[in-house]
């Protein structure tokens, strides 16, 4: 059976990423509008950033997950994707190391695997992923 995980989110990455939308998209409105008064045809392609400014930061918030089926873990982010053999993880324990990766909040996973790779996630359901990962692979970690 596959359970997808949602990303936790921080709520202070949740500010900065609004936050940044809201200026991308006044700063495009500002364009829009100055392009109207001045060339109207070029109101058209400052239509783009606006449409980017709303969609990027909403692709960003929601495109994160982790899927957990019988073989495999699958981490899906806004840029890259992995998947990882379960038989492959030999350690997972909590993390609040702020490196780069596909994850939200810095409550994190850090997931080894392979040889000497890992991944750090982390999903809103902490508890219900490991206890969801340790029926389906028998691991040693801390967690």
């Amino acid at each position: 059976m596959t359970k997808i995980y949602r990303s936790k989110i921080d709520l202070w990455l949740l500010v900065i990423i609004v936050g940044a939308g809201i200026v991308f998209v006044f700063g495009a409105l500002v364009a829009v509008v100055a392009a109207i008064a001045t060339v109207p045809v070029l109101a058209c392609v400052g239509i783009l950033p606006l449409i980017a400014g709303i969609g990027l930061p909403l692709y960003f918030l929601t495109s994160i997950k982790y899927t957990l089926s019988d073989d495999r873990l699958i981490v899906k982010g806004p840029i890259f994707s992995s998947r990882i053999e379960l038989p492959q993880i030999y350690r997972v324990y909590p993390t609040n190391n702020p490196i780069s990766s596909p994850a939200l909040s810095l409550d994190r996973l850090r997931i080894e695997y392979g040889n000497g790779k890992y991944v750090m996630i982390s999903p809103d359901d902490k508890e219900g992923f490991l206890r969801d990962l340790r029926s389906r692979r028998n691991f040693r970690g801390a967690a």
